[in-house]
């Protein structure tokens, strides 16, 4: 009788239906094609689901081994939602053009506790609209109060960054990696996801947004203060080839710039004073110009008065300087001692000045 039994639970077992997700939902004023995706480690990324709309509404049926992050996506707009497909029932809710206020229902644990965190985030949106809004009457376009909003503001945003990290901390998993995943970009260009990655447990790691964040984390180690700068090489505007460890200096500025950035040659003032004062005492700077047309870049050179090492590739924004340095504004300055190590960025003015002063002491 026993076989019996086995066999009728085998049967009973293979008729039993496996775990499948269901997401289904609208874009409400789009139609076209919404794509349901996910990230590989490579890079690439697999495509979970692909539906022709005429009316925006979408549905998508499958199987997971073990919860991914994917994104519900519409070409051709900005709209992108960010999803955690376990093997569930979701409903969600998006719009065109507004394609921030998009809503999740349903789904498995972790969409659940990312749920709960969007809801806080999106209260304290609501905070700073309303705040925004009752200020603005107050104070109109008075350049003063406009100060005092962005305070304000800006203290809510580190309300929201508090809650935020609590929450990474405590989900050592995949929600908590697809949090800072999903706003990578932000923080490497503030040159912050390092701070946000070391949040991450060992097990949010493992995971492929985890994982892809890592090389981003890499790269920004090796360019924030007590990180060592990357060598480059370029060309001089003699058109001989050096590279920044082919520059000997106790201190060096490396000073990002343009012949048409109207705040860089507004600077270069307060910068041609700095080296007057300090070259003697082993200040060099080397200035990267991000300039196209090699005669606008001499031109600025002469007319500023600007008497140290120059450099460029003449590429603009696509210089390998930019891409080594994540630099997405100018002007900017990195301060490095005689090792290349990074001891202050983003510095101007009397700030820069002091911190050239501290830095030539030290090599006492």
């Amino acid at each position: 009788m026993n076989w019996i039994v086995w066999l009728g639970s085998m049967i009973l077992a293979a008729c039993q239906p496996s775990p499948r997700y269901v997401v289904e939902g609208q874009i409400t004023g789009y139609e076209g094609r919404i794509l349901l995706v996910t990230p590989r480690v490579t890079g690439t990324w697999d495509t979970l689901g692909n539906v022709l709309s005429a009316d925006g509404t979408f549905l998508f049926e499958g199987s997971v081994k073990e919860p991914v992050m994917a994104e519900i996506v519409a070409p051709d707009t900005r709209l992108r939602v960010p999803i955690l497909v376990e093997n569930s029932e979701f409903k969600v809710e998006a719009n065109i053009p507004d394609v921030s206020t998009y809503v999740i229902n349903g789904g498995g644990v972790l969409q659940q506790q990312r749920n709960e965190l969007r809801k806080k985030e999106l209260e304290i949106k609501m905070q700073k609209d309303s705040m925004r809004l009752e200020y603005e009457k107050i104070y109109g376009n008075d350049y003063f109060g406009k100060l005092q909003i962005r305070g304000l503001l800006s203290k809510m945003d580190e309300r929201y960054s508090e809650v935020e990290s609590d929450f990474v901390r405590q989900h050592d998993n995949l929600v908590g990696a697809a949090v800072v995943y999903g706003r990578m970009q932000t923080f490497y260009r503030a040159k912050r996801l390092h701070e946000r990655y070391a949040l991450l447990g060992e097990n949010a790691r493992k995971t492929v947004p985890g994982l892809l964040m890592k090389p981003y984390v890499d790269k920004e180690s090796r360019i924030i203060v007590g990180g060592t700068a990357p060598d480059f090489k370029m060309v001089t505007p003699e058109g001989d080839s050096l590279s920044l460890y082919d520059i000997k200096a106790k201190v060096k500025i490396l000073d990002f710039w343009a012949s048409w950035c109207g705040p860089c040659r507004a600077e270069n003032p307060n910068v041609r004073k700095i080296y007057r004062k300090y070259k003697d005492a082993g200040l060099e700077i080397v200035s990267v110009s991000f300039d196209t047309k090699k005669e606008a870049w001499i031109r600025a050179i002469q007319e500023d008065k600007l008497n140290w090492i120059h450099l460029s590739d003449l590429k603009g924004w696509s210089s390998i300087a930019s891409n080594l340095y994540e630099v997405h504004g100018i002007p900017y300055v990195f301060v490095l001692d005689e090792n290349n190590r990074i001891i202050a960025e983003s510095l101007r003015g009397e700030a820069l000045e002091e911190c050239i002063v501290a830095a030539l002491k030290g090599t006492e």
